[in-house]
């Protein structure tokens, strides 16, 4: 799968889950962004088990 997003959008997204991602963190899975796939854009989904955070941004799925 291919997609195709601005760069300014992708990098404003990144950096809104970025502070909920730990560096130094017990758990692997944690340190980690998962990028969901839409119809309409791209999802970027973060936790720390405390927080979370969700950001839809526009992006062309090819």
């Amino acid at each position: 799968m291919k997609i195709k997003i601005a760069r300014d959008e992708l990098l404003t997204g990144l950096q809104r889950v970025q502070g909920i991602v730990e560096k130094r963190n017990t758990m692997p899975v944690l340190s980690n962004i998962l990028l969901e796939t839409k119809q309409d854009g791209v999802g970027l989904v973060a936790t720390d088990l405390e927080i979370g955070i969700r950001g839809h941004y526009k992006a062309e799925v090819l």
